[in-house]
């Protein structure tokens, strides 16, 4: 067994790594992607919580694992709907949310 001082290292590296690339502000996709990223490193801590004795989290895990697909399909579909009117995804040049 991996011992949960490793494990929220690595949700804390996760979380930090898609915190980094969610504010460089590059592709859409690319955000998005370190968005999941980040997510998936609490989805770790979560995951190490539920592996101790007396813990009770699986179910809180399971209902954060379904918004945070749910919330990547959605940004799918955005970023989808940006390329297919505007032809490009670059979040630097989207300016027409802001008029």
């Amino acid at each position: 067994m991996i011992p949960l001082d490793q494990v929220l290292l690595l949700a804390l590296l996760h979380l930090l790594v898609g915190g980094a690339g969610m504010l460089m502000r590059r592709p859409a996709l690319s955000v998005l992607v370190c968005a999941v990223v980040g997510a998936a490193g609490a989805l770790l801590v979560f995951a190490s919580g539920a592996g101790q004795p007396g813990a009770t989290g699986q179910v809180e895990g399971l209902v954060f694992l379904a918004v945070l697909v749910s919330a990547a399909l959605v940004g799918g579909a955005v970023i989808f709907c940006f390329y297919q009117f505007r032809r490009t995804v670059v979040l630097d040049e989207q300016n027409r949310l802001r008029e």
